[in-house]
């Protein structure tokens, strides 16, 4: 077998789907080891193990995120019976799956989804118990539990320069929006309850999760440089430095955005474009209470810099 064909046949999207990961390593790997487990799968059905290779905690944690990922959206998509476009916002703390606006009479087709994950990474990398609680059906425990048996090379937790156990516990949960038109909409949550700031403040009272803007950082990122006037500050012959502008504004339970303000302005046009920016964004997603959508004050710093002058 040649590089080419063996490196073709063995990428992940070609292995049944029982061993089918949602990520793109090859699951047997191009290393000198791979023709041999290669031979122990298809001789012995000795499953390989996955070996995604996460650099930082962070990165196990959208490992972990991922399997979960695929394996629930695939029940979805067969329970519910609609297609799932799904966005990934900021992996470290939520997860979430959307489905497509459905009429009120079909709300028995939502699959409800409310359990809880306890993962155990120990000082190896290697995931050493999963445990599931609540929503989860018996399918769905058995792919989830194959998956982690199988993870290796995760990143290892150290305290104090001690290579340590450690526990991601996650919650899942469901959320129904409703929408114009006698609509709603299911979405599913995976909360990560260690990161998830659970001290934010909402109008009224604490919120578990805060608004995102969807996509998550990186699509905030593109938002600005598509839409931001960076050099504004410059233009209204700003001295050299940063000028950083935070902005305040309400995002409700459908994600509209409304009272945008400046709660500081450093002069030289950033406040206004700030607030320009803002409000010429698409909808937030909203924040989370106790499984709800509720409305929050969400705060937004938008820096501007000017050099060279």
């Amino acid at each position: 077998m040649t590089d080419q064909a063996y490196l073709c046949s063995l990428s992940d999207i070609n292995l049944l789907k029982t061993d089918i990961l949602y990520h793109s390593n090859i699951v047997f790997g191009p290393d000198p080891n791979g023709l041999q487990k290669l031979s122990n799968y298809l001789l012995h059905a000795i499953s390989p193990e996955i070996q995604p290779q996460g650099q930082s905690s962070y990165m196990n944690d959208a490992i972990c995120f991922g399997i979960i990922f695929r394996v629930i959206s695939d029940e979805i998509k067969q329970s519910a019976g609609v297609k799932l476009p799904a966005y990934l916002n900021d992996i470290n703390v939520t997860l979430s799956l959307s489905t497509l606006p459905f009429p009120k009479e079909n709300i028995k087709a939502v699959k409800k989804l409310d359990g809880d994950v306890v993962i155990t990474i120990d000082t190896t990398g290697k995931v050493v118990n999963s445990s599931f609680n609540g929503g989860f059906t018996t399918s769905e425990i058995q792919k989830l539990t194959y998956y982690f048996q199988h993870l290796t090379h995760l990143t290892v937790t150290e305290k104090d320069s001690i290579k340590v156990e450690r526990q991601l516990r996650l919650k899942l949960k469901t959320v129904i929006d409703s929408e114009a038109n006698n609509l709603l909409t299911a979405r599913y949550v995976l909360l990560n309850i260690d990161s998830a700031n659970i001290n934010a403040t909402q109008e009224n009272g604490q919120v578990q999760v805060e608004a995102k803007f969807p996509g998550g950082q990186d699509a905030w990122r593109v938002f600005l440089e598509r839409n931001l006037n960076p050099g504004v500050a410059a233009d209204h012959r700003a001295p050299n430095g940063n000028y950083t502008v935070t902005v305040s504004f309400l995002v409700d339970e459908r994600g509209n955005i409304s009272e945008v303000q400046a709660l500081n302005d450093p002069g030289y046009g950033t406040a206004e474009e700030s607030v320009r920016v803002i409000k010429r964004g698409p909808k937030w997603i909203p924040a989370i209470q106790d499984g709800k959508n509720v409305r929050y004050r969400q705060k937004q710093n938008i820096t501007f810099q000017v050099s060279g002058r």
